[in-house]
């Protein structure tokens, strides 16, 4: 049908017509995915990415991991280095950079296409105290150990300008970048605080006490916190002076972790030498009261926050647990790895991953604590090592590096920590061993534990164990008892079934029979029970055993329950937040350790019809016959899903799935884990302000009615957001009256013939995040003028014929197109896109066309016209357009009485465009500018035309302004009234 469209658009017939509202048929764009070749046959991998990802390291197979946080699962993998190499993986937007210390080298990777750059040494020096910083706009590259800091193109990575003295000694730990791109670092010798902006360094003395310090960023700027000085400190980001202190509960002899919160003046801090965790608000400039996350001094790292939650997470013992930020209390608990791990934990839009560096392991941690695991790759996966270094593995595997590699690249070794395995080509790497440890990992003096060691998918020989108290033993199982107190590390060694030397540690700790007693932590499970719900307690005790034990649980009516057993289990019939007491009394010492936690009312039956004011889970699937399905009338709502569907028997019906909207204004609704479908109408939102639909289907009418009607009908909706969602209705949606609306990583599908999705009065529409849309209207409103704006950005464009009339203003940016064809708002921002196989793409408005790749147009590549309302006014720059069946671009006026307008044409690419002779009428040329309005400004220069079917470039006769520095080669018109070398 698009092809139709097209043709008819180029007979005589329809040439120099217009119709109102944008529906006005323009050839199409096809573009094939090519980074910076200059030939159409090049194509690079596609990789779809939805809403939360996040580039880590795999430093056993030598890979930088693409992991998508809403499947939980990898999307890619590049090799960057040898098996065995320590990398950093930096992250800016999609695309990731891999940090290799043990050559100095950096290597981009594309987000979109996985495709890699050459590898380069900013700093032209290996070395352990280097760390790397990406923006938009440039890429950093700090050497702490001298204290240089170098600038790169964050795309080309050649440095730009000289390097920049900093100050040696600067700890990689103590660096850091804020939001403008200023890069912040303190000197832990001399207390000075140094910070880089504008090409200059800029510092301020005696800012901080040296070796008590912390240095991070939040979102109103960076924050030092001194131990010493008992203060967290925001400073203000142009002079680095102190804007706002508080006051912190730490003594300088705390072992602390920081990290700042990037929605507001918040530092997250670890107390790992107490095992607690506190924030500190510069907005109510004060600290939280400290959280108890583990009983004793724990190996606590950085906190991470999002969805107002923090996770923190402890090294030592793999575990992380989950913060309510609102409540201050610890909402989960959860054991990540079963042995010490030096795991990362990333937040990467709203969504929190963890990550092994040096095994496989990596994962999902959800606001409630639920784990979703991700394996990176098999253990025991050796990739295949290329020419230059790299190599090839797994889904999504990129091309062989271009170019040689950095000199001095190490040869592959085993995984970091073990002992090198073998690592000749085709041999598998070293597995990973796991020790189980029963009946737990501390006891007594002369208590017997048993140690087991396993390793996925493979077995093992030769297995000798060290306790750590002098004394060894053979096999994978096997007992021991120590006769002294300490804390011993067990280790075990072993061989593959390919030969590979493996090896693996943990520890124990055994105290003396006389030892005070001790509650290590108590144990509420489930976690967050409801109503009904049979809960169970425990706790883990070390020292002396206990003579006496006693439980209480108390609520806010008094005494819930009692117990003198070890373990006990009760049922709760209100809901509420409780209190689980435990004491503990062994010879003369008695010890008592409390948890909170709260009850939820229990799961409520939802019926068809039903309003609700409170959150709730479907148990089963509906099938309403009422005008609405479920309506949704009170604030801080969560209607769950659980996997189910509410339909109708009657899509003509005029029937609404669910709808929110209460007497007055209502916010904070989320609506997630399931289906509605067969409505005329899937959601309506009216009045209604932070709306979060995830993880869902909408489906409204899907064939024409007679009645206006949309999947999503919004009005006055504010801050909605679908995240992993499938919207699909032959409208997909309205938004109006000041609604504004993100699609995170979702689908969107309507009528290609008739159907379309609209956002007007005031009203503000994005894609993102690897949302996907087709439908044929994506527009504001019909011929009337209106301030709404559509932007897509890191998506893909699957078909829009009609894309932004009546818009105040479009943009679309970093994504792939594949059939956008009329872009018509009053002002279009079209940047760093890439255009495959798309029919054609016509620009109309004021504009600006940059940085694109346009390849295989099946009719023009690119069609500058005059707009509605303004004539051709706009820039055309740094694109390429190659492979177009006919022009590759095309300049045309159709209104001779539309205002004079000045369009620049400079530094593109014409390559092998107009080389169908079956369709002549879409044109033969690389750039073609049609006779325009007399005093039109037209500047053409620095660009290029290759191997295009007749004329390079051309024009009529004094068309062209400003015309420079233009070349072209193997056309057999050459150029035409432009000047060409």
């Amino acid at each position: 049908m698009i092809i139709d469209h097209v043709v008819r658009w180029f007979s005589p017939m329809w040439r120099g017509r217009r119709v109102l509202a944008g529906m006005v048929a323009a050839a199409t764009v096809a573009t094939g995915v090519i980074v910076g070749w200059d030939h159409a046959g090049d194509r690079a991998p596609q990789v779809r990415l939805r809403s939360g990802i996040a580039w880590v390291a795999s430093d056993e197979t030598g890979q930088l991991t693409l992991l998508d946080g809403a499947s939980a699962a990898v999307a890619g993998q590049v090799q960057v280095g040898q098996p065995g190499t320590d990398l950093d993986a930096v992250q800016q937007g999609t695309t990731g950079y891999a940090l290799n210390r043990a050559v100095g080298s950096v290597v981009r990777v594309d987000g979109a296409t996985l495709e890699l750059s050459r590898p380069l040494a900013p700093v032209a020096r290996p070395g352990a105290q280097l760390s790397v910083f990406a923006t938009p706009h440039a890429l950093y590259t700090l050497d702490s150990a001298r204290g240089l800091l170098v600038k790169a193109d964050p795309e080309t990575m050649e440095s730009r300008g000289e390097p920049h003295q900093l100050t040696a000694g600067t700890s990689v730990d103590e660096a850091v970048m804020d939001a403008d791109g200023h890069l912040w670092a303190l000197d832990q010798r001399s207390g000075e605080l140094v910070w880089f902006s504008d090409g200059t360094r800029h510092s301020r003395p005696q800012a901080h006490t040296p070796g008590k310090s912390k240095l991070t960023t939040t979102a109103n700027g960076p924050a030092v916190v001194d131990l010493a000085r008992g203060t967290v400190e925001l400073l203000d980001p142009k002079t680095g002076a102190v804007q706002e202190s508080v006051t912190v509960p730490l003594r300088p002899d705390d072992t602390v972790a920081v990290s700042g919160s990037s929605q507001e003046g918040r530092l997250l801090i670890a107390v790992g030498s107490r095992g607690q965790f506190l924030s500190c608000s510069f907005d109510a400039d004060a600290c939280t009261a400290p959280v108890e996350v583990s009983q004793g001094p724990a190996d606590l790292g950085e906190p991470v926050e999002a969805d107002g939650h923090v996770v923190v997470p402890d090294h030592a013992t793999g575990r992380i647990w989950v913060i309510d930020l609102a409540s201050g209390r610890v909402v989960a608990e959860r054991r990540l790895f079963e042995a010490p791990v030096r795991f990362e934990l990333l937040a990467r839009d709203g969504v929190v991953f963890y990550n092994d560096p040096g095994g496989e392991q990596a994962g999902v941690i959800d606001p409630d604590g639920r784990i979703r695991p991700i394996t990176k790759y098999q253990p025991g996966q050796r990739t295949q090592p290329t020419s230059s270094g790299a190599a090839t593995s797994g889904p999504g595997a990129a091309a062989p590096v271009s170019g040689a590699p950095v000199s001095g690249a190490p040869p592959a070794t085993g995984p970091r920590g073990g002992t090198p395995g073998d690592s000749r080509p085709g041999t598998p790497s070293a597995p990973a061993l796991s020790i189980t440890i029963s009946p737990r990992d501390r006891g007594l003096v002369g208590d017997e534990f048993q140690f087991t060691v396993t390793a996925r998918g493979t077995v093992l020989f030769d297995t000798q164990w060290t306790f750590g108290d002098g004394a060894g033993a053979k096999g994978t199982r096997v007992r021991h008892k120590y006769d002294r107190a300490g804390t011993y590390t067990v280790a075990v060694a072993a061989r593959a079934r390919h030969g590979q030397a493996v090896n693996a540690s943990a520890q124990v700790v055994v105290d003396a029979l006389d030892a005070p007693p001790r509650i290590v932590r108590i144990a509420v499970e489930p976690e967050t029970p409801r109503v009904g719900e049979q809960v169970r307690f425990s706790a883990e005790l070390a020292g002396m055993r206990p003579q006496i034990t006693a439980w209480s649980v108390t609520g806010e009516a008094g005494t819930e329950a009692t117990s003198n057993e070890p373990v006990f289990q009760h049922v709760f019939t209100k809901p509420g937040t409780y209190t689980a007491t435990h004491t503990v009394t062994a010879g003369a010492t008695t010890v008592q350790s409390s948890k909170q936690f709260t009850v939820t009312p229990e799961t409520r039956e939802v019926r068809c019809g039903d309003v609700i004011r409170a959150d709730v889970v479907l148990t089963k699937d509906l099938n309403c016959t009422g005008d609405v399905g479920l309506k949704i009338a009170a604030s801080d709502v969560v209607l769950d899903l659980g996997g189910h569907k509410i339909a109708t028997d009657n899509a003509q019906a005029p029937r609404k799935g669910i709808v929110l909207a209460g007497s007055e204004p209502i916010r904070n609704i989320t609506i997630r884990n399931g289906s509605i479908t067969q409505f005329r109408t899937g959601i309506e939102i009216i009045d209604v302000a932070d709306v979060t639909i995830a993880n869902a289907t909408v489906a409204g009418a899907t064939v024409p009615l007679d009645e206006e009607v949309f999947g999503i009908y919004g009005e006055k909706a504010r801050n909605v957001q679908l995240r992993s969602t499938t919207l699909r209705a032959y409208n997909p949606f309205l938004f109006d009256n000041g609604s504004s609306v993100a699609f995170v990583g979702s689908s969107v599908v309507g009528d290609d013939g008739w159907g379309g999705a609209y956002c007007r009065n005031g009203t503000s529409c994005l894609f993102s995040e690897g949302s996907d849309i087709q439908t044929r209207y994506l527009n504001c409103g019909g011929s009337e003028r209106d301030s709404s704006t559509f932007r897509i950005d890191s998506s893909e464009v699957v078909l829009v014929e009609f894309f932004g009339a009546a818009c105040a203003e479009t943009v679309v940016t970093n994504s792939l197109i594949k059939g956008l064809i009329n872009v018509d708002g009053d002002k279009n921002f079209v940047s760093r896109n890439v255009m495959d196989n798309n029919p054609t793409m016509v620009v109309r408005g004021e504009f600006v066309v940059a940085d694109n790749v346009f390849s295989g147009a099946q009719t023009q590549g690119l069609n500058i016209e005059d707009g509605y309302r303004i004539g051709i006014k706009g820039e055309v720059v740094r694109n390429t357009i190659t492979g177009s069946r006919g022009y590759g671009l095309h300049v045309q006026q159709h209104m001779p009485d539309e205002p004079v307008g000045s369009l620049i044409i400079s530094q593109n690419k014409f390559i092998s465009n107009g080389l169908d002779p079956e369709h002549p009428v879409y044109g033969r040329d690389g750039l073609r500018i049609e006779e325009l309005i007399p005093g039109t400004h037209v500047e053409v220069s620095d660009n290029y035309a290759e191997n295009n079917g007749e004329y390079g470039m051309i024009a009529p006769p004094g068309t062209v302004t400003i015309d420079l520095r233009n070349s072209e080669t193997g056309n057999p018109k050459g150029c035409l009234n432009i000047t060409c070398d």
